[in-house]
C-alpha cells in the first residue's frame, strides 16, 4: 500500500481541500499514477513471492490475493480522500462501517464452516471490490468522476509527493528496520 500511496492522499486531501475545483482533475491524474504503481507494485511482489519463497504455490496465491484485496483497499483510501477535502466524511464512515462489517461477517461465516484460508482471501477480496464500487457511488455524489490525464499536472503531482514520500519510507524504514535485520540474522523463526 505505502508504495501505491507514496504520500497522494495527503496530497490531494491538503490541495482539494485548498481549491475544490481542481477536484476531478486530481481523480483522474492520481488514479492513473496510482495505477501505474500498482501494476508496478503488484508485479514485484509476484516477482518477489515466487523467487524468495520456498513455500508451496497456494501460499505464493495467498500471497498475491492478499497484494490485489490491498492494491483494491489503497485505491479505496485515495477517493475518501476526496470525503475528507470537502468535509463529508459521513460517505467515508459509511464505507468504513460497511467494510468492517463485511469483513468480520465473511470471516466468521467461513471460520464456522471450516472453509479454508484460500476461501477467505477470496471473501476479503470480493469485499474490497464492493467497497471500492460503493466509494465511487458515493465519490460521484461529491465530483466529477474523470479520468482525463494531463502529464504537466502529473508531474507537479509527482514533485509536490516527493517531500511525503520521503518521510513515509523514511519512517517505515526506521520504524521496520529491527524487524529485517532479526529476520536475516536468525532466519525466518523469528
Amino acid at each position: 500500500i505505502v508504495l501505491t500511496d507514496i504520500g497522494l492522499n495527503f496530497l490531494t486531501i491538503r490541495s482539494v481541500a485548498a481549491d475544490k475545483s481542481q477536484a476531478s482533475d486530481y481523480f483522474g491524474n492520481v488514479t492513473i499514477i496510482k495505477f501505474i504503481l500498482s501494476i508496478l507494485v503488484y508485479f514485484l511482489l509476484v516477482t518477489f513471492s515466487k523467487v524468495f519463497s520456498h513455500q508451496s504455490s497456494e501460499f505464493i496465491t495467498y500471497i498475491n490475493l492478499i497484494g490485489l484485496t490491498q492494491i483494491l483497499g489503497s485505491f479505496s483510501v485515495f477517493y475518501c480522500a476526496f470525503f475528507r477535502a470537502f468535509e463529508k466524511m459521513h460517505y467515508e464512515m459509511f464505507v468504513k462501517i460497511i467494510e468492517g462489517v463485511s469483513n468480520l461477517t465473511i470471516l466468521v461465516f467461513f471460520v464456522m464452516c471450516n472453509a479454508g484460508l484460500l476461501v477467505i482471501l477470496y471473501g476479503f477480496f470480493i469485499v474490497q471490490i464492493c467497497i471500492l464500487f460503493i466509494v465511487l457511488f458515493f465519490l460521484s455524489r461529491v465530483i466529477q468522476l474523470r479520468l482525463r490525464i494531463n502529464f504537466n499536472f502529473c508531474k507537479k503531482i509527482i514533485k509536490a509527493v516527493l517531500p511525503f514520500s520521503a518521510c513515509i519510507i523514511s519512517y517505515i524504514l526506521c520504524s521496520r528496520i529491527n524487524v529485517i535485520l532479526i529476520s536475516k540474522f536468525s532466519g525466518d523463526a523469528a
